[in-house]
Order: C-alpha cells, then structure tokens, then sequence
C-alpha cells in the first residue's frame, strides 16, 4: 500500500473516531441512550470492537507489522534459539519480556500473536479500570467513560490494529491500583515492580505518585523493588552489562516534544550538552510538578491519584527526548473519565479531538516524511542525498505544534480537577450541562 493511502486511511479513522467521542459527552440525547445501556451492553461492543479489528488486520488482510512489534517478533525469535535478553542480545523492555513473547510466537508465527496478547491485556484491563472509576467518579460518568474509550482512536489503533505493549502496563497499574484501594500496598508494589521486568521500566513513572498515595508506604516501596531487584540481580550474577540499557534509552530520540521542536530555532537537541540539558529540564519539570501537587494538596487520595496519572505522563511527553506519542495509550482510561468530566466545556472536547487525531498521525508521519530524522537536521539542511518536501516539513511542524498545544490544554484540566475544590467544579460543570 502506498504512503498516500495508508496516512488518508489512519488520518479518516483517526478522524472519525474522534468525533465519535466528541459526541458522546456532547450529544445529550445520545449521551442519555448511552448511559441507559447496562455495563454488559458497552463490555460486549468494546470486545466485538477489538475482535473485528483484529481479525480484520491479521487475519484478512495480513498485514506486517507496524511501529515497535517487528522488533518484539525478532526478540522472541532470538529466544526461541537459545539467545538470552541482556546477555546474547541488547533490548529496551524488562528482562522477562522476551521470554514471555516468545511462548505466543512459538504458537503462531505472526506479528498478530503478539496483538492477540496486547489484546488479552486490554480486555483485563477494562474491569479494573471501570471499577476505579465507578467507584471514584460514579456510575453515569464511568459508563460515558467507557464509551469514550471504545470510540477512542488511540487505543483501537494502538491495541488489537498494532499489539504495542504499553497496555501491558496500563493492565499492570489497574491491578496495581486496585489492591491499593483493597488496602493491599505491598502486593499493589509487587504489581509495578512486575511491570517494570515483564514490559519496560515506563511504569517507573507513576512509582512516586502511587507511593505517595500509599497507605503503607514502606510496604508499597518493598513491593516495587522485590522482583526487578531478583531479576536484574540474576543478570547481573550471569555477566549482563545493566548499563547497556540505561544507556540505550538516554540516547534515543524521538518527535512529538518540546526538545524535538527546538530544533527549529537552529539547535541540535541530539548534541551532548543540549541533551543534558533537556534531561535536566525534564527532571525538574516532573519533580516540580510532583511537589506542586504535594504542597496544594492535590495528591492526598486515589481520586487524585487516578488523574494525576495522564498529568504527569503528558508531562513526559512535551519536556523527554524520548516520547512516542502513542505512549499517551497507558493512561486513556483516565483520559476518558476527565473528557466526561470536561463536556461542557467546547474548547477541552476539541483539544481531546485534536490529540486523538495527531497522536495516532505524528508517528507515522515522522517514519514517512522525514525518514525519523531530527527537524534541526532537516530545516537546516545538514541531511545527504534525501531532502523532504517543503510541504510534508510544514504540515508536520503544524501536526506536532496541535499536538504539544493539546497536551498543555489536556494537563492543564486535570491540574484543576486534581484540586480539594474539585467537586464543587463537578457540580458547576453538571448544572451547565443541563
């Protein structure tokens, strides 16, 4: 399939999915029908949803494999010779995480094996996410919630069309989240940690605002560390350089983010010093962050804890060298809940139409268009034998200009829906509805 085609389709899916979610927090009639509908009627249409797809992608028209699971596929190959992750080969993901892909491949040997498994993961996912935000938000916006989860075109896209193993952690932190509110922190802990050596050590993220929440701290923290200390300590008892990864992810790049965008004014974000620099900012962006939530108190409680969450990841997004946007999947469910929570308001439901759309579009018109290269390189002319079309360099800088203006406005309502005043605001926003 051409380029041509393969962006129109995604950008008209994108599109169209996009403007289902819209509709479904802003068409009262129909945002009605759906809350009359039980839990079992949006359960159902979510997993026909994702079977379709699925079957569609993999089984009809059998198309390879996209975005970061070609090289899931060759990982669990290497496994399935005798090689061992760390040791025999380099890897991004947690010491497990090869080993565990390679059972699914052995069965079938198809990319889809692994969206099958991405699949499983986000069916799991779902009971434990809707139980936390029934439970935190109450059951009408639960349901509106779920249902812009299904219309949502990041997670079709990114799940059963894909098989990325980010849902593998949002899978993980619901479980996890869970037992926290079940009062069981140790094995909450343990649930992280297991995502950090069962997927990739991103979970690590959302560890100091869980054990912040934590009712037991130091049982949480013990949890956390018990399996990626067994695990890395194995690895490193065999002779596998633990530095090798850290290493790998401190110098890869990526779109989709402030530092990325700098380079139009003539700065190479790659160079070692601008580096350093736009890792330091993003530490201190997330520390302070972190202790802005603390000293307003809008991190005492798993209400807050639930949308602090996606904050903290777009966050991530806007100020990392290394920020895929379809990163912004392991928090849409809390993404969902706060576009219920913002349908009154026009200009929060246009910004969640907008990232929907740019975000399932920015990476593959970064692969396409600019052959993944750096936009300093690109602008400046410092590229060899290749030079993108004017046109595709413009539309791309407005793509990732929507994009980045959609994380601030998206970060910026969950910062107020995080404050104690909080549901004096969901009653305001309730009586302007009506």
């Amino acid at each position: 399939m051409t380029s041509v085609f393969v962006l129109t389709a995604k950008f008209l899916l994108a599109l169209s999915l996009a403007v289902g979610c819209a509709l479904v927090v802003r068409h009262e009639r129909l945002g009605n029908w759906l809350k009359s509908k039980s839990w079992g009627f949006v359960t159902w249409a979510f997993i026909v949803q994702r079977i379709v797809a699925f079957l569609e992608i993999f089984v009809v028209l059998k198309l390879p494999a996209q975005s970061d699971v070609g090289v899931y596929v060759q990982q669990a190959h290497w496994v399935i010779e005798g090689k061992r992750a760390f040791i025999d080969f380099e890897t991004g993901y947690g010491p497990w995480f090869a080993w565990l892909i390679s059972w699914p491949v052995r069965v079938w040997h198809s990319e889809g094996a692994l969206a099958f498994v991405a699949m499983i993961f986000e069916f799991a996912a779902w009971p434990l996410w809707m139980r936390l935000l029934r439970n935190h938000f109450g059951e009408d916006k639960a349901k509106l919630a779920a249902w812009v989860y299904v219309t949502a075109p990041l997670a079709l896209m990114n799940v059963p069309m894909v098989g990325l193993n980010h849902i593998w952690i949002t899978a993980f932190m619901g479980a996890a989240l869970v037992m926290m509110e079940s009062r069981r922190d140790f094995i909450s802990g343990l649930l992280m940690g297991a995502s950090v050596v069962a997927v990739k050590f991103l979970s690590l993220l959302f560890a100091p605002l869980m054990f912040w929440v934590a009712r037991k701290k130091v049982s949480w923290a013990v949890g956390l560390v018990l399996l990626p200390v067994v695990a890395y300590t194995m690895l490193w008892a065999q002779g596998a350089d633990l530095t090798g990864q850290v290493k790998m992810h401190a110098h890869y790049d990526s779109s989709g983010n402030l530092p990325y965008l700098v380079g139009l004014t003539g700065i190479d974000p790659s160079a070692p010093q601008a580096r350093s620099i736009s890792n330091l900012i993003g530490l201190l962006g997330l520390a302070g962050a972190f202790f802005a939530c603390v000293g307003t108190g809008r991190l005492r409680d798993q209400r807050q804890l639930l949308l602090a969450l996606p904050l903290f990841l777009l966050i991530t997004l806007c100020l990392s060298k290394k920020s895929f946007s379809h990163y912004l999947e392991l928090t849409m469910f809390p993404l969902a809940m706060l576009l219920v929570l913002e349908r009154a308001r026009l200009s929060t439901v246009l910004g969640f139409v907008v990232v929907m759309v740019t975000t399932c579009l920015e990476p593959s018109l970064w692969f396409r268009w600019l052959h993944q290269k750096e936009l300093f390189a690109v602008v400046y002319h410092r590229l060899t034998g290749w030079t993108p079309a004017t046109a595709d360099v413009v539309m791309f800088v407005v793509v990732e200009v929507l994009m980045l203006g959609g994380y601030l406005l998206l970060g910026w309502r969950l910062w107020q829906w995080m404050s104690p005043a909080a549901p004096a605001l969901s009653n305001l926003i309730e009586h302007e509805h009506s």
